[in-house]
């Protein structure tokens, strides 16, 4: 074995282990752009299950207003009947 072999087997291994350093990396990044994704996901149907909420609570507010104009209606017709009543 030559002086320098050592040193050549060294690189060889180094050349070998950086790629699979990469894959490694490329690996953890997959992973954690996968995790990203999930929260995303995750809140995406968290925004939708509000959101579906809140148009619920705005059906629900719209037909109390209708009611009431509808009662307000009716009140005043009330009023305007007892008015020419007293006349």
């Amino acid at each position: 074995m030559t002086r320098r072999a050592p040193l050549r087997l060294a690189a060889a291994a180094l050349a070998l282990l950086f790629p699979l350093q990469l894959l490694d990396l490329q690996f953890g990044r997959s992973a954690a752009l996968q995790a990203q994704v999930a929260q995303l996901q995750l809140r995406e149907q968290q925004l939708l299950t509000v959101n579906q909420q809140q148009a619920q609570q705005l059906a629900i507010q719209d037909l109390d207003l209708k009611l009431l104009a509808s009662a307000q209606r009716e009140l005043a017709g009330e009023t305007r009947r007892l008015l020419r009543s007293r006349h």
